[in-house]
């Protein structure tokens, strides 16, 4: 049994090696004709059980084919669709793309370009545009088109007129600031115009606003004056324009006389320090008080007031804290504080302590409405 099991094995094997060579001609003419049904179950029926491993080798071989094509695709792909110069095309072309002026929606359109840009150079040449000063972008820009060979860029015309708004939003602000004219309030209307032209002249940094000298000089009133300067600053979204305000307000007649400020009743003292003495300290300071004086009339010539501050002075003479009092009728924060100031730098005698609270009353005039700057000659001390 045994050798006719033997003598039967090469059979099947030629048999089989017949069959395999057989469907690989057919396979090679390409015939499209189909093995005979009674032929492939004969083959079934009598070919041993193929090795799991013989068409694997094939098999792996065409996976590897498929995938290695499907990569190089991918890559091609993405070398064709995301390229430096797709990228500065996008960003070129970014406020028509992306539906967002750049002017008016800024961070729309960088997180619509943040999405759409595919190189680290692309990245990397819109964050140098992004973080370059308003002046410096549009250079920028220009810089990395011409890199890419592309042209023209939208964005560049963009960002010149950004820039140029803003450097006449820039002179349009200062035109309107009442730091730039400290003295505009206390001129006259020829002067406050001619003022406003020399600073056209000598300092604005924007074409613009030279043109804007013109309509200026040809005002009819100061009130039509005032006009041009805050027409100007709604367009350029100035939010308030402070020096229209002053051309239109009337000239002040000016206080004739040498500005004082002095002592206008008696100061109240609660603590160890003596009256007098504290009349002699705010004696020592009166310069620096009128300075303080003098630098708010040059903005508001007819300023005149009562102030009150209340001073605590240490044992060792020293004012340790000042604060206005009630009785304040100064219009001008600045003078206020300026007053405040030079009081606290007076120098008192030492006293037994523990703390000297004084009222000390200052009137701000001129000399020929007020009289002679004096001082009560006797101080009285008041009651704890």
């Amino acid at each position: 049994m045994i050798r006719a099991r033997a003598s039967r094995a090469p059979a099947r094997g030629a048999k089989f090696f017949m069959l395999r060579l057989g469907a690989r001609m057919a396979e090679a003419k390409k015939t499209p004709k189909a093995k005979p049904k009674a032929a492939t179950a004969a083959a079934t029926d009598t070919a041993p059980a193929r090795p799991a491993t013989d068409d694997a080798p094939l098999g792996w071989r065409t996976w590897a084919l498929v995938g290695v094509v499907l990569v190089g695709g991918v890559i091609a792909w993405k070398l064709l669709g995301t390229s430096f110069t797709r990228d500065v095309q996008s960003i070129c072309n970014a406020e028509q793309l992306s539906g967002h002026p750049a002017d008016k929606e800024a961070s729309k359109m960088s997180s619509w370009l943040r999405d759409h840009l595919g190189t680290p150079e692309g990245n990397e040449l819109f964050s140098s545009v992004s973080d370059a000063k308003v002046a410096d972008r549009a250079k920028t820009l220009q810089d990395g088109a011409d890199k890419a060979h592309v042209s023209p860029c939208p964005l560049v015309a963009t960002y010149q007129r950004i820039a140029a708004d803003s450097d006449y939003r820039v002179d349009v602000q200062r035109l309107c600031s009442t730091f730039t004219f400290p003295k505009l309030l206390a001129s006259d209307d020829a002067t406050r115009l001619q003022m406003l032209e020399d600073w056209i002249d000598k300092n604005s940094i924007s074409p613009r606003t030279k043109d804007l000298a013109d309509p200026l000089r040809q005002a009819a009133t100061p009130a039509d004056r005032a006009k041009v300067l805050r027409d100007v600053a709604t367009k350029m979204d100035v939010f308030s324009c402070e020096n229209a305000k002053t051309l239109e307000t009337p000239t002040p007649m000016p206080i004739k006389g040498e500005p004082v400020v002095r002592l206008y009743t008696i100061p109240q003292v609660i603590g160890g320090l003596q009256a007098p003495d504290l009349v002699k300290g705010i004696q020592d300071v009166q310069p620096a008080l009128v300075d303080c004086y003098k630098k708010a009339i040059e903005r508001k010539p007819d300023l005149v007031g009562h102030f009150t501050a209340k001073l605590e002075i240490d044992p060792s003479g020293k004012v340790i804290k000042d604060s206005p009092g009630e009785e304040n009728t100064v219009s001008d924060h600045d003078t206020v504080v300026c007053l405040a100031h030079a009081l606290r730098g007076a120098k008192f005698p030492t006293n037994p302590g523990p703390i000297t609270t004084a009222l000390v009353p200052l009137e701000l005039a001129h000399a020929d409405t007020t009289g002679a700057p004096t001082t009560p000659d006797k101080p009285a001390r008041a009651e704890k």
